[in-house]
């Protein structure tokens, strides 16, 4: 394919000719932004004599693929709970993180008393089904979370062999609580119990209270997991950003200092975050794709292309992303220059694999894959999601991406595939799921939508 070469302008930037030229340009881009706009010039306008053309019919191969381990570090929301899904078989998410200090040099006074301690989390959302009980359990690091700058979601930390702590929950996130006469936002509240309570207290007046190093020299942090079981069940997303989220101590200083007669033996409280400053990250786990469709099975397992061609599945949570290559855009328009004036994929659902437990995300992401099978962001991606899409249009029943820069670029030969990875939109801490129509299919099928003109 000939790169799109400049024309030399003869005669003076506002000769006749280049007058004709930048008039076709202006013409062009009238045409493209009516397009656009129901009720205005149409595609039926689009053809030879204009110079301009339409086509949906590109080759196209489309397969779901195993995703990879993924970074999950850094993340907004812990990611907890298990999910046995009829389609997509059984995931399991955990999240590690450590506690730290609200502040330097704490004190819990001169005879402090456990009176309680509380492991808060506070609920963003949850995926799945909510009338599934499922039991949490609490375990103590024995060591550190690695300083790296990227780790990975199937990578563990040790941790004691007993649990801290194990409570049986029925999630909640919609529901406030009333705590103390007051109304607190929807939360998951698991007493640590009077053996991890005490061992805090004893740290009064010690090294470990004296700063965040120590204090994680001394408490490496937790792991928070949940049990197998064999329900539905969903995962919970709980909010490392909201203020409540980490652990309160409830203690009673028996030799307050406080002159006060009616604040003798005063119940008091002292926070330990689990907040942005936390090195922490979310785990999974997808047990080898057990109980998963035969139809994902036969992909993932098999390389089976033709079951591709019908249907492909995402899942977040280092779960299913879809492979799609573009076959025809490499050497298109042989012998021609080729300007790429709009350039959508289309992407529809297949409704009858979502549910009220299991709804589509509200958007996907693109990756193209070059020829040493890297991902690289797509040029079109850093306009902005207005222009470059990829949101799931409820009307419609489809995701849609503008990637006209791109697909220029395989045209002109500076970008070397017509291959694209899709995934569920932030898998390090969202578990949606969604089934895609393949490209084979006659009612709606993933398709390439490109307007283009052509220049001898």
């Amino acid at each position: 394919m000939k790169k799109i070469n400049i024309p030399r302008f003869n005669g003076g930037f506002l000769s006749f000719s280049n007058k004709v030229f930048f008039v076709f340009l202006i013409a062009v881009s009238l045409l493209f932004i009516a397009c656009e706009e129901e009720g205005l010039l149409g595609l039926d306008f689009i053809g030879h004599e204009a110079g301009v053309y339409k086509t949906d019919t590109l080759s196209i191969t489309a397969i779901t693929q195993k995703e990879d381990s993924i970074p999950s570090n850094d993340v907004r929301m812990a990611v907890i709970g298990l999910m046995n899904d009829p389609v997509y078989g059984k995931s399991k998410s955990s999240f590690y993180s450590e506690v730290r200090l609200i502040e330097n040099d704490i004190s819990i006074g001169n005879e402090p008393r456990l009176d309680s301690i509380v492991l808060r989390l506070a609920y963003s959302d949850f995926y799945g089904d909510t009338l599934t009980r499922q039991v949490l359990r609490v375990y103590e690091l024995t060591e550190r979370i690695p300083e790296d700058t990227i780790i990975y979601s199937n990578r563990t930390v040790p941790h004691k062999a007993e649990p801290i702590v194990t409570k049986s929950i029925m999630p909640k996130p919609n529901d406030s609580i009333v705590i103390g006469g007051v109304l607190r936002v929807p939360q998951i509240r698991i007493n640590l119990g009077e053996e991890f309570g005490n061992r805090i207290i004893e740290q009064n007046g010690t090294e470990s209270f004296e700063n965040n190093a120590n204090f994680l020299d001394f408490f490496n942090g937790l792991y928070i997991t949940v049990e197998d079981h064999d329900r539905v069940g969903g995962v919970g997303y709980f909010d490392i950003t909201n203020p409540i989220t980490g652990i309160m101590l409830y203690y009673t200083d028996l030799d307050s200092d406080d002159d006060d007669d009616n604040n003798d033996d005063q119940s008091l409280t002292q926070f330990f975050p689990i907040n942005m400053f936390c090195r922490r990250y979310n785990h999974f786990e997808n047990f080898d794709y057990q109980n998963i469709s035969p139809v994902i099975s036969g992909q993932i397992h098999e390389d089976n292309t033709s079951l591709g061609d019908s249907i492909v599945f995402l899942k977040g949570l280092h779960g299913l992303r879809a492979k799609i290559n573009i076959h025809d855009l490499e050497g298109f328009g042989d012998d021609k220059n080729i300007v790429v004036n709009k350039a959508s994929l289309i992407i529809p659902v297949d409704e009858s694999f979502s549910s009220a437990f299991f709804p589509a995300p509200s958007s996907l992401i693109m990756f193209a894959l070059d020829s040493n099978g890297e991902l690289k962001s797509i040029i079109d991606s850093y306009l902005g999601s207005a222009i470059y899409g990829g949101s799931y249009n409820d009307e419609e029943k489809h995701y849609k991406f503008n990637i006209t820069r791109h697909v220029q670029s395989i045209i002109n030969g500076s970008f070397d595939t017509g291959q694209i990875v899709i995934r569920a939109n932030n898998p390090m801490e969202n578990a949606h799921r969604v089934a895609l129509k393949g490209p084979g299919r006659t009612d709606e099928n993933i398709r390439l939508e490109l307007i283009y003109s052509v220049f001898d």
